[in-house]
């Protein structure tokens, strides 16, 4: 009789187990779509003191997106999902932070670049080129003095978009999830997502009218 019990015991651990991780797929699915934003003024004037750049192509339909220099996902967002936005009308506008503890000083005089002239050519020269192969040639070091105020000021930004994002369930306070995305749904309320995940650009591009 032990057999016939041992094999029903390990037939229903399998089917829990199973059922386990679907519901935690399905949890996970649902932690990276995105969600109506907390703390929405506070965010709204945060984004309008950064220095991000753009392409200029609306005031009304508008997405942001927090990065670093050469993230990772962040550039995969920006290869596959901003030319569909582009087509839609939707005006990308990219804040990219000196990371405080890993950031170069060739990095750092390119942020502060980005974050005085606001150049979308130099930001698309900047994220294409590895950080450890950016010579920062022409620019002013991040040592005078405007300059290392710029760069203290993204990572201020970063500091408390972390907070922010964490508050919404977004990433942690000692991590951003990236690229972090926001803009305004049809609601009129922020929308946001930590879309590392390709899986999760589908719903932003739904959202902001630029699916294919």
């Amino acid at each position: 009789m032990r057999k016939p019990f041992k094999s029903v015991v390990l037939a229903l651990i399998a089917t829990m187990a199973m059922f386990a991780s679907v519901a935690g797929h399905a949890a996970d699915e649902m932690n990276d779509r995105p969600k109506t934003l907390e703390h929405e003024a506070e965010i709204i004037a945060l984004l309008n003191s950064a220095g991000w750049v753009s392409p200029g192509l609306s005031k009304d339909k508008v997405l942001y997106m927090v990065s670093w220099q050469s993230c990772p996902p962040c550039l995969v967002y920006e290869r596959d999902e901003f030319p569909k936005l582009h087509a839609a009308g939707v005006d990308t506008r990219v804040i990219v932070y000196a990371r405080a503890a890993s950031s170069t000083p060739q990095e750092r005089a390119g942020v502060a670049e980005l974050w005085k002239n606001r150049s979308w050519e130099l930001w698309k020269q900047f994220v294409h080129v590895p950080t450890s192969a950016w010579t920062a040639e022409g620019l002013p070091p991040d040592t005078e003095p405007e300059r290392a105020a710029l760069v203290a000021k993204s990572q201020d930004f970063a500091d408390k978009m972390r907070v922010l994002m964490s508050d919404n369930g977004i990433g942690t306070r000692e991590h951003l999830n990236l690229p972090t995305l926001i803009w305004m749904g049809k609601d009129g309320h922020l929308r946001g997502c930590g879309c590392e995940k390709v899986e999760s650009h589908k719903y932003v591009l739904e959202e902001l009218g630029a699916a294919t």
